[in-house]
């Protein structure tokens, strides 16, 4: 019995590609179909440190999240896709509940 539907959670950081390539190569050896999660956290730090900053901070933090989820998407893109295996990469903000 394989594996036909693999999760793996990609960012920006150093490892992701690791993490990327070993279930690409899992894919591949089962012929399943690979999602590649990118959560992207937009909250909180505005609300406990922004006071002082006010939208400046704001924007800051959105730009770098914008420019992460672009990053992450060109290395998932980036990679070679093995035959028989589908690949679809996700970027998602992560919602905060109170």
């Amino acid at each position: 019995m394989g594996f036909k539907d693999i999760l793996v959670h990609v960012d920006d950081g150093p490892r992701a590609g690791i993490r990327l390539d070993v279930a690409l190569a899992l894919a591949a050896r089962h012929q399943a179909h690979l999602v590649a999660l990118h959560v992207r956290s937009q909250g909180g730090h505005a609300a406990v440190i922004g006071a002082p900053f006010g939208s400046d901070l704001d924007a800051a933090l959105a730009r770098n999240d914008a420019e992460a989820a672009i990053r992450t998407r060109a290395m998932v893109e980036s990679r070679p896709v093995p035959d028989g295996v589908t690949l679809v990469v996700h970027t998602l903000p992560l919602v905060e509940r109170n």
